[in-house]
């Protein structure tokens, strides 16, 4: 989880009163924030990754300000429209580097060396968090005085036309120097270098502002005395680069006299940024009661405790709320979200564990049971258990075992084309793990039990499987044949296997078969392809492999 340093005069200050240590790590606890006192001037803390707006003193302030009643309810932000303007020049195929940009200004935001440093604390934090290490968004802060004109425009541009002064150098580099020669630029230059272009933030006058997600320029940095704030994030999100800004300004705002609104051109498009968007969630007052066990709580004690950690509530009727949540708080997803909210406002040590009205003892389900029978049998027979994960590859699902499209959920932005469904065989991640493995000593055994998930009429459906493998110098069919027909026996199935004429490619034509339980297909058996294994996923010994299907038969044996 995240961790930072603040310094607890300046947090003191924005609270205008002093608590003692040991108070203030008690009432951090109860935000979900774990405090650690450093040194006098120093305070350690670390929070949860669905509250970042507390990595920094304004917004633990504007917290405890909530729960210890100075404030309540909703928070009031100033904003204004500024005379700023954002172009993005599409024409630079920018959109196909790193699409997405908003922008912002923070008016009398004053910066002193407590502040620089949590400042650039909070900017780093929230890169590598909400950021995923600037792959997802990047954050930028410049001195907006440094300005030298009021428009901005986000581009794409060849390495060598980038020339500026790098944040913390003396010399003027090419981006492609930056890359080189700059520690950031090394750290992070694997995230444009694939590109023919850059990113570029410039204004129309030539003063470079930032090359992103790499490096600021040296021109427009914040420094002690700074005053006005110009804040850029760029991304391949657009929600998470639009609340990333709703979340900065809003708590910059808690020590600023208000926020700029700043136009942003966009092809045809003109709109304003930051969105400073409430999240609004309907929620019944007995949904509340029965999730924390209290059903005494009446209407007028919720709004008062949602009060205290910042919502504002609209009563709908005697049962029914609005909850209009500020828009640094992107965690709220669900009315559960609420919920925990209320709890944390009563104070979990308040909340007193109740025994359940009925007694039960707990046993093991007959699906526990079953499959670690399963497992049992499968170690004896000598095969070593795996664990790998519930993704897996579209490539191999559709072209290798040949299961439609249709069939199987794809996942919306996947991090890896190896990772880009859920998968409906395990047969994939057995056969990739051979994969890895095959230079180790033969022969390999291994087997993995797990879920899968297959659409049925238009329906997801869990399945769980279980796929055993074996990869040596010399492996065939009835090796396996006898590895399964052993599982079946000790486990009391009766199973026979049928010929596949036309098998999917991943396996040997008259080398695989239906695996049937009481007249019902329940998985494959059969030796991988020599020249699929080969040719398309570079492994050089043979396999041999069977899965099946043992849904719900431990309600029968």
């Amino acid at each position: 989880m995240p961790v930072t340093v603040i310094k607890k005069r300046r947090l003191f200050k924005l609270l205008n009163m002093g608590i003692s240590g040991e108070e203030l790590i008690e009432l951090l606890s109860n935000i979900k924030v774990e405090a650690e006192i450093l040194d006098e001037e120093s305070l350690q803390i670390e929070v949860t990754p669905d509250r970042l707006d507390l990595l920094i003193s304004e917004g633990i302030a504007r917290e405890l300000r909530g729960i210890l009643g100075l404030e309540k309810g909703f928070p009031k932000y100033k904003t204004m429209k500024t005379n700023l303007k954002l172009i993005v020049d599409s024409n630079s195929n920018i959109k196909l580097i790193r699409p997405y940009i908003a922008v912002a200004a923070i008016y009398g935001y004053f910066v002193d060396e407590d502040t620089l440093e949590e400042l650039l604390q909070f900017q780093e934090k929230l890169n590598i968090s909400m950021g995923r290490d600037r792959r997802k968004i990047a954050i930028g802060f410049y001195d907006l005085n440094k300005l030298n004109s009021k428009v901005i425009i986000y581009k794409a541009v060849e390495p060598e036309k980038i020339r500026y002064i790098p944040l913390g150098e003396e010399r003027i580099l090419t981006a492609n120097e930056i890359l080189e020669l700059t520690d950031k630029g090394r750290k992070y230059g694997h995230l444009v270098k694939c590109f023919h272009k850059y990113p570029h933030l410039v204004t129309d006058k030539g003063q470079t502002l930032s090359m992103p997600p790499i490096l600021n320029s040296e021109d427009t940095k914040v420094e002690v005395g700074t005053e006005n704030l110009f804040i850029d994030i760029t991304g391949t999100d657009e929600y998470t680069v639009n609340k990333t800004l709703d979340l900065i300004t809003t708590t910059l705002a808690e020590n600023a006299k208000y926020i700029g609104l700043i136009e942003v051109v966009n092809g045809e498009t003109e709109y304003y940024t930051p969105k400073l968007e409430n999240t609004i969630t309907r929620i019944n007052l007995k949904y509340i009661r029965e999730n924390l066990g209290l059903h005494d709580l009446t209407l007028q004690e919720v709004i008062k405790l949602l009060e205290s950690l910042r919502h504002k509530v609209e009563v709908i009727d005697d049962e029914t709320l609005n909850v209009i949540s500020p828009p640094y708080r992107y965690d709220i997803l669900h009315p559960i979200d609420v919920v925990e909210d209320v709890a944390i406002a009563i104070g979990y040590d308040n909340l007193k564990p109740e025994l359940p009205r009925t007694f039960t003892i707990g046993r093991e389900l007959k699906k526990t049971k079953y499959l670690r029978k399963a497992r049992e049998i499968m170690v004896g027979l000598g095969f070593q258990e795996i664990l790998t994960f519930t993704l897996s590859s579209s490539i191999m699902l559709k072209e290798m075992l040949e299961i439609k499209t249709a069939e199987y959920i794809e996942i919306l932005n996947p991090i890896s084309p190896l990772y880009d469904t859920i998968r409906t065989s395990i047969i994939p991640n057995v056969v990739t793990f051979l994969k890895i493995n095959q230079h180790e000593d033969h022969p390999i055994k291994v087997f993995e039990v797990g879920d899968t998930v297959e659409v049925v009429q238009g329906k997801p459906c869990m399945r769980t499987k279980l796929a055993a493998g074996m990869l040596s110098y010399k492996v065939g069919f009835e090796d396996i044949q006898a590895v399964l027909f052993s599982l079946a026996d000790n486990l009391g199935l009766k199973i026979k296997l049928e010929e596949i004429s036309e098998p999917p490619k991943l396996f040997i034509k008259n080398r695989a078969a239906k695996v049937i339980i009481k007249n019902e297909k329940r998985g494959i058996i059969g030796e991988l392809n020599p020249q699929i294994l080969l040719e398309k996923l570079g492994i050089e010994y043979p396999i041999a492999i069977f899965e099946i299907d043992l849904t719900n038969l431990w309600e029968k044996h």
